[in-house]
């Protein structure tokens, strides 16, 4: 499995997916210049690029598979950038109060709504990073990956953040993660 870089159809797949998720960081995320980064996907190469751009056709992995290969890019990312930190939005998930969140290990936040699960620092592993994605309810997820110097503090978990909060996550992400292939991997957007 390597790397391969989308073009336009890849940016729109991941434009489509925060419209999709309507609401909190998605709808912050959408105002960075999508158009000025790039997008790339983790699946086999044996596969032709018109296959590789039927992002909502499965089949081409395990879902486990896909989740670990993020993982594995998330960690590679942050190592190169200390600050950094990696938050998921449940988009149609749990909501603040659902009882099923007291059991969650991921550190969590909230914003209106909106639950986010957050690994940061030195938690960002392979591990946490997979615990994440598989404590999310929702079958959309959307992940953020960004530079994360003196936005989240000494945020506790189960804290309310503010929407100016929300905005400062958006406009510090570095990459934003959105899944495809029916789950079973993620199309990927970077500055």
């Amino acid at each position: 499995m390597e790397e391969l870089y989308l073009d336009a159809d890849g940016i729109r797949y991941v434009e489509s997916c925060l419209q999709k998720g309507g609401r909190g960081l998605c709808v912050e995320l959408l105002r960075l210049p999508l158009y000025q980064g790039k997008a790339y996907t983790f699946v086999t190469t044996d596969l032709g690029i018109a296959q590789i751009k039927e992002f909502e056709r499965g089949g081409l992995m395990s879902m486990n598979d896909g989740q670990t290969l993020l993982a594995r890019h998330a960690v590679s990312v942050a190592q190169s950038n200390p600050n950094s930190a990696l938050v998921f939005q449940d988009v149609w998930g749990t909501k603040p109060g659902d009882r099923v969140l007291k059991s969650r290990r991921t550190k969590l936040f909230f914003n209106r709504s909106e639950v986010y699960y957050v690994v940061e620092g030195d938690k960002l592993s392979l591990d946490e990073v997979v615990a994440a994605i598989r404590e999310m309810t929702s079958f959309l997820i959307v992940g953020a990956l960004f530079d994360n110097s003196s936005i989240l503090g000494e945020l506790d978990s189960g804290s309310f953040v503010s929407d100016r909060f929300i905005k400062t996550v958006a406009e510090n992400t570095m990459e934003i993660f959105v899944n495809a292939y029916d789950q079973e991997s993620f199309v990927v957007w970077q500055r």
